[in-house]
């Protein structure tokens, strides 16, 4: 439950005398390790410091990097196994959002890729949604979600019911902002909604940018190879591991998987039964570490069709090449044949047309960075902030018009 309210929810007085509005973050679950929604949650709680952080469950252990923030959660934090089952508790997360007590706040700022776009909110108060994706296993991606806990007529009534809860919910953010052009595009298609341009995610240059004897540390375990292609992200299906697994394997050479998810067992087995693989799966890469696996690595290969994709950015930041799917979001930021490689499919063909582009050119560690510093976190903050004061600005301007208050 919300927990009592504290001195951030007091409305603050700004430089030029107008009460500056007290503004509330809101997440889908905070259950997962760091990744690259989280660092999206990150940068803007670094926009924020003060706001409150409302969710549906927090596991302070998985979620290590939020034990800091004021965190509040809904009734389901307190029903056993929600935060550790939080899958299988995904028919109670709507009723677990709307519970979320967001009176006291004049901006409400969902982060959501599921359910936290669908609080409920009072018509004074501005909801901006920063649009994730509509929400995968519903819309864009159903097929990939197949192997959910319920199956069969319960799992068809369940899903009913969340893809009738989710068209209402997609109605109540005043504003959506998406991560990308194709996050934008699934909105209009799956919400029928309008959204503002796309502010990109955000990439800290100087924590990826490292020299090359930087890579050289111990920060890359002795036993890696010297050289070697890199995936990063969490391991599920979508993100098309094992297409890289089969692609390297087929080129004889090392691939490096950093990142851990439930679809682990699997991958691992692919990597020990395909021929030519030599696969090293790092699970546990610590914050500080990774710039150095990108700095060592071949280039980053990502063929998954992915909503954004921010460590494409990321590898970018230390100046190497992209292999990526062609309607990735971050696609639209890394330049085809310039600054890596747009693969058409997530088959193993394509990625390996791209990878054998890669190697057969020389690239501009220079050219790459100087292109993805535009999307560093200052620039991002910035841009984010004055889009929402802009906003809110004229939503008061609105609200108080209907009132007749000017």
């Amino acid at each position: 439950m919300a927990t009592p309210h504290k001195p951030s929810e007091q409305t603050h007085v700004s430089p030029d005398g107008e009460l500056a509005p007290r503004i509330a973050i809101v997440y889908d679950r905070l259950t997962t390790k760091f990744g690259g929604a989280e660092r999206v949650l990150q940068a803007l709680h670094d926009l924020y410091p003060t706001a409150p952080v409302f969710t549906t469950v927090f596991d302070p252990h998985r979620a290590a990097y939020a034990a800091r923030w004021d965190v509040r959660t809904s009734w389901l934090q307190h029903v056993p196994g929600a935060r550790r089952f939080f899958r299988s508790a995904v028919g109670l997360m709507p009723l677990a959002v709307e519970s979320l007590d967001l009176t006291n706040f004049d901006i409400i700022l969902s982060v959501s890729s599921a359910e936290a776009k669908g609080v409920m909110t009072k018509p004074e108060q501005l909801h901006v949604c920063y649009l994730l994706t509509p929400t995968r296993y519903l819309w864009s991606h159903t097929a990939e979600y197949s192997q959910h806990p319920f199956t069969g007529w319960l799992r068809t009534l369940l899903f009913r019911y969340l893809r009738w809860w989710d068209e209402a919910a997609a109605l109540r953010p005043d504003v959506y902002i998406p991560i990308s052009r194709l996050v934008a595009e699934r909105t209009r298609t799956f919400y029928t909604r309008r959204t503002e341009a796309p502010i990109y995610p955000p990439v800290s240059m100087n924590e990826f940018h490292l020299s090359a004897d930087a890579a050289s540390t111990e920060a890359v375990p002795e036993y890696l190879p010297k050289s070697f292609w890199l995936m990063v992200g969490r391991l599920v299906d979508y993100k098309k591991v094992d297409v890289a697994i089969r692609a390297t394997a087929r080129l004889g050479q090392p691939l490096v998987v950093v990142g851990d998810g439930p679809a682990y067992a699997h991958l691992a087995k692919i990597a020990q039964i395909t021929p030519g693989a030599q696969v090293f799966f790092e699970r546990s890469v610590q914050p500080g570490q990774l710039e150095a696996y990108y700095a060592r690595c071949i280039a980053l290969l990502a063929p998954g069709e992915e909503d954004f994709g921010i460590v494409s950015l990321e590898a970018q930041a230390a100046g190497k090449p992209v292999v990526l799917h062609q309607n990735s979001g971050a696609a639209e930021i890394v330049l085809d044949q310039s600054t890596g490689v747009h693969i058409q499919a997530d088959t193993v063909e394509s990625l390996l047309d791209g990878m054998k582009y890669i190697s057969a050119h020389t690239w501009s560690a220079t050219k790459i960075v100087e292109q993805v510093r535009q999307y560093d976190t200052e620039n991002f903050t910035k841009s984010f902030a004055q889009k929402i004061a802009e906003l809110w600005q004229k939503h008061r301007h609105t609200h108080l018009l209907l009132k007749g208050a000017i």
